[in-house]
């Protein structure tokens, strides 16, 4: 099912914004030997085991939370799927885990909203706030290495825009089937590799280098070992034994020739998005290349209607005990 956003119906800058405030983590000194290092003047993660190839520096932190609020208005929450019935305190106390949460954006607004539930966010950096609320934990951890909780505990596994940190997706899935209780739910959410324009028109032909860039992109992260997988989840659900597992698609346009604000906000966002990504097209050695490809497509997403990347929401669920 296609979910087209109405741009004009969406709420300003302000009333899209989390709940929780906007500030960046202010890191510890000691922090950047054990977690950061630098390249092309672009702070990145230091772990060694993760492909994970975007900086986490304070442009990128407020590029994902300006994501953030993007989503929110594009699937009109903070989650789709069953959120509510999993996370019910009927049964007690409930836990809740955030596959590499970022700034930990989601994980402090749903806290908010479900105040009796246990939030768990997990990532390689120590970009979160320092100052959680008091239902919320922040951990270091590679979700790649498996997931630390005993199989049947977690009533809720989150994972939203995580393709780029696993080479593996499908053992990762794995994880989250053993870890869920039964009748928990596994929600994701991911981009499609390439923007497009509908079944009537071909961007290849309408955009040309917008398409190339993004194929540009699509090779050099194959290239990483890094594969974009959100047609791929359903399938691998259903062969590892979710049930009622349900696949929306989200359209979110940019820019063309009318714009709105909006849409001059999702392509801002974007310009930060191909920003960070230019130090990883420079190591694999495009960088020039990118960058022309680049200047042209922002050039072709300010004449082009009809532009749109979709986004993959996905929803599938542990069987219940009989």
């Amino acid at each position: 099912m296609a979910i087209v956003i109405d741009p004009a119906s969406q709420s300003s800058d302000d009333d899209a914004r989390s709940n929780t405030s906007s500030e960046l983590t202010e890191l510890d000194p000691g922090d950047f030997p054990q977690y950061f290092r630098e390249n092309l003047g672009r702070l990145f993660h230091s772990h060694g085991q993760s492909p994970y190839p975007l900086p986490v520096d304070a442009a990128e932190q407020h590029r994902l939370n300006r994501q953030h609020a993007l989503l929110q208005s594009l699937i009109r929450g903070l989650f789709v799927g069953p959120v509510n019935q999993a996370l019910s305190g009927i049964n007690g106390r409930k836990n809740a885990v955030d596959l590499c949460t970022g700034t930990g954006k989601w994980v402090m607004d749903m806290a908010l909203m479900f105040p009796h539930v246990k939030f768990h966010g997990l990532d390689i950096v120590p970009i979160q706030t320092r100052h959680p609320l008091p239902n919320v934990y922040f951990v270091i951890h590679d979700v790649a290495a498996g997931l630390d909780y005993t199989s049947g505990t977690v009533d809720l596994v989150h994972a939203r825009d995580i393709s780029y940190a696993v080479r593996n997706y499908h053992q990762l899935l794995c994880e989250v089937m053993r870890v869920l209780r039964p009748g928990g739910l596994f929600v994701a959410g991911e981009w499609a590799p390439y923007p497009s324009m509908g079944n009537i028109y071909n961007i290849r032909d309408y955009a040309p280098r917008t398409w190339e860039y993004f194929d540009l992109l699509r090779m050099v992260l194959s290239n990483r070992e890094i594969s974009t997988v959100p047609t791929m989840i359903r399938p691998w659900m259903e062969q590892l034994g979710f049930v009622n597992i349900e696949v929306r698609e989200y359209r979110l346009p940019v820019n063309g020739r009318h714009a709105t604000s909006f849409t001059r906000r999702t392509n801002a966002n974007l310009q930060v998005y191909v920003e960070s990504l230019q130090p990883m097209m420079a190591d694999a050695g495009y960088g020039s290349r990118a960058r022309s490809l680049a200047n042209l497509m922002f050039g072709e997403i300010s004449r082009v209607d009809g532009i749109f990347f979709t986004y993959y929401a996905i929803h599938g669920a542990r069987r219940a005990r009989a």
